[in-house]
């Protein structure tokens, strides 16, 4: 896990840090979706391990907590949109959508 220490307080050591941590997060996030798993700690697919432990290793415990829950809440947001979406389409069957207007029954 990434502590800077004193001599590790100059702002360009810091931003390697942090741009190692994203660009591990993002590739074990890749991973998980490619796997079709949600991101969690509890859930981690055989072919990420190595890359979720990098992602910890690269990261803060607190940003690697952090971003583990904003990506669950963005998967949450996007099954209930998707739902929303199937269900609007499930009630416009049947109605004027897609159908010609000789074809609504007058």
């Amino acid at each position: 896990m990434f502590r800077p220490s004193a001599k590790d307080s100059d702002p360009s050591v810091l931003r390697k840090a942090r741009a190692a941590c994203y660009a591990a997060r993002d590739q074990y996030y890749a991973c998980a979706e490619e796997a079709g798993t949600e991101v969690s700690p509890e859930v981690v697919p055989v072919a990420c391990r190595k890359l979720r432990a990098a992602y910890e290793a690269s990261c803060r415990r607190t940003w690697v907590e952090h971003f583990d829950s904003q990506r669950q809440k963005e998967v949450r947001l996007l099954r209930a949109i998707n739902a929303s979406i199937r269900a609007s389409g499930d009630q416009a069957h049947g109605t004027l959508a897609g159908k010609p207007l000789g074809d609504r029954g007058e």
